[in-house]
């Protein structure tokens, strides 16, 4: 089966982020299958399908829904990708799942990197060690600012490196 057309687009994340949808093996038939192997009826109807996929779902019968497989093509920051790998299903802690990404030891890693919005800069909570509460815009700009500006050196100094035949 084809990607749809209208799956085919990057979906832009965050400043330089996105999601692709690059390639996938099984459709509706292959959750419904799952899910009735366990009496041994054969596939219905197309409704009943449907009825059936919404009753798995309401009803937290997840594991037929894992025998579909989806490749995506996904551009993040780092700390995105760790937590994304740490804390969710289909990650590469799943046992269904893998991941590649690209090697610094191999490329050269372009000048690219993570800047939040500054109406995003936020501080951390004194009472809530996950937590976090507002700064005062100028506060955040300046804050953006002294980030930039240590991105902008790290590269730099990374470039003389390579240009000493440091390995990447």
């Amino acid at each position: 089966m084809e990607i749809p057309e209208n799956l085919k687009e990057a979906i832009p994340v965050l400043d330089k982020g996105f999601v692709r949808l690059v390639d996938f093996m099984g459709n509706d038939d292959a959750i419904v299958q799952a899910a009735r192997v366990s009496y041994g009826n054969g596939t219905k109807t197309v409704r009943e399908d449907a009825k059936l996929i919404d009753y798995l779902m309401r009803n937290d019968h997840t594991s037929p829904f894992e025998m579909p497989i989806f490749r995506f093509h996904l551009k993040m920051p780092v700390f995105i990708a760790r937590q994304w790998v740490r804390h969710r299903k289909g990650s590469v802690a799943d046992e269904h799942a893998s991941m590649n990404e690209i090697s610094g030891r191999y490329s050269e890693m372009k000048d690219e990197f993570y800047l939040p919005d500054k109406t995003r800069m936020v501080k951390q909570s004194a009472v809530n060690k996950q937590g976090s509460s507002e700064i005062p815009i100028e506060y955040s700009s300046l804050t953006l600012e002294w980030i930039a500006a240590e991105q902008h050196n790290a590269y730099e100094n990374y470039k003389d490196y390579l240009k000493q035949k440091l390995a990447r």
